[in-house]
């Protein structure tokens, strides 16, 4: 009896409901978080890109989403980026891990500066401790510090993201030199050769995306698709 009670107070309370927890959410938020898992992989197409949602932006996920963020919960992030991998492996046909490079869309210096890290970094940590491909946070920069979305239009949106990214560091597959280093600053003659998943959040408009794959594809690089933890029931 002593050693259960000392299990339970050594426990970290659940971010979400305070209950004692061997991981950041206990199992029971995790049960509430996963019922807002969409019971078929959703797939959605903007232009060319297939964007792959794991969950409803809504109830439990929708303020396991907000608590990451704002109240700086990496770790909510990881599990969340682990699910997303688990459940792309289930419904994507396969591919080597080999051809694809991870992507995450980044966050300005300024407001990385204020949270202390990217979310979209973290799930995409979590999705590629999954699935196994390369995560590639460095290859494009936000050079913009747009404003929030969620109080914006389509146009406005469109607007706010114009011009707000940049491709960063590109890691190049074969040096020749060895005095090379193993990261160049824009290489436009070697782009990268494998297809690159971008991974974000939450997906509403897909401004945000689709900026960011204009500008890595102006660059000769081929941007197979979006995946993210979120897409409200709206756009589904």
């Amino acid at each position: 009896m002593l050693k259960g009670l000392l299990s339970i107070f050594l426990k970290l309370p659940c971010s979400l409901c305070q209950r004692p927890a061997s991981e950041i959410v206990c199992s029971y938020c995790q049960q509430k978080l996963k019922s807002c898992q969409l019971n078929h992989s959703q797939k959605l197409s903007l232009g060319n890109l297939s964007v792959f949602a794991w969950g409803r932006y809504d109830g439990t996920l929708k303020r396991a989403i907000a608590l990451m963020k704002y109240d700086r919960l990496p770790e909510m992030g990881s599990m969340l980026g682990q699910w997303l991998g688990h459940n792309w492996l289930s419904s994507v046909s396969h591919v080597n891990k080999s051809k694809i490079v991870v992507v995450p869309i980044p966050l300005h210096p300024e407001k990385l500066q204020q949270r202390g890290f990217n979310q979209a970094e973290k799930i995409a940590q979590g999705f590629c401790q999954i699935t196994g491909y390369s995560l590639q946070p460095k290859i494009l920069n936000r050079v913009k510090n747009s404003e929030a979305m969620f109080n914006l239009n389509s146009a406005q949106r469109k607007a706010n993201i114009n011009n707000a990214f940049a491709v960063g560091n590109i890691p190049l597959l074969k040096m020749k030199q060895k005095s090379t280093p193993r990261l160049e600053r824009l290489p436009s003659r070697k782009p990268l050769s494998r297809s690159i998943l971008l991974i974000d959040d939450i997906y509403t408009t897909g401004a945000t995306v689709s900026e960011a794959a204009k500008v890595l594809q102006k660059q000769g690089m081929e941007v197979t698709g979006v995946a993210v933890v979120a897409t409200p029931q709206k756009v589904l």
